[in-house]
Order: structure tokens, then sequence, then C-alpha cells
């Protein structure tokens, strides 16, 4: 039998914000009844990041990925599989999953995409 083990989870949150508000502004939400404050109020979120629209998914993912390696807990080789399990993709082929992995360094024996 084999088993997979999550050795450490790693973050990337660009630096740059916009407010829930103008985002609702910019769709004319008010138009339909939804006021600008909504996402505010219902849910509690005031500003998301925002990624530089130059980033590749993959490049986010990787930055992510170093994070986890800075915690000193695991290592790069260390990586046996790699899934990618974002909304987005760089292209349909290869895999994003094997863009991560490049821009890793990496060479897991599974790299796949999972996608909605």
């Amino acid at each position: 039998m084999l088993n997979s083990t999550i050795l450490e989870a790693g973050a990337f949150l660009p630096e740059q914000t916009v407010s829930t508000k103008s985002l609702l502004a910019e769709a004319q939400t008010e138009n339909y009844g939804i006021p600008h404050s909504a996402i505010e109020s219902e849910m509690g979120i005031y500003a998301i990041r925002f990624a530089n629209s130059e980033m590749e998914y993959s490049e986010l993912a990787a930055l992510a990925a170093e994070s986890a390696f800075k915690k000193n807990t695991i290592r790069p080789d260390q990586i046996d599989g790699l899934i990618y399990c974002g909304i987005e993709r760089d292209y349909k082929e290869p895999s994003t999953a094997h863009n991560v992995a490049k821009r890793l360094g990496i060479s897991p024996a599974l790299c796949f995409d999972v996608a909605n």
C-alpha cells in the first residue's frame, strides 16, 4: 500500500490589493440591486490580492512552494508528486504542474493538474 504525507504548506500573497467595493463598482452591480458594500457586509471581505498581470499561475504556485521550503522542514528533492489545483492554468498542455516543477528545478514522479 502506498502512503502519502503532506509535510509542509506554503503561501504567496501578492502585495497589491484591490477593494471589493471598487470591484463591485466597476462591475456596476448596483444596476442589479447589489450594493458596492455587499461583499464587505455579507462576507467580511474588504480587499483581495491582485497579482501582476504578467505573472503566470505557475510562477505564483512556485513562489508558494518556495515559502514552504524556507521553513526548513522540506527540501525540493523530497517531493515525489506535484498536483496543481488552481482555478486557472498557464495553458492547456503541458500541465501547469509541470511548469511549477520546472520553476522549482524538480522532477517528481507524479505531476498533474486538477481542474473543476
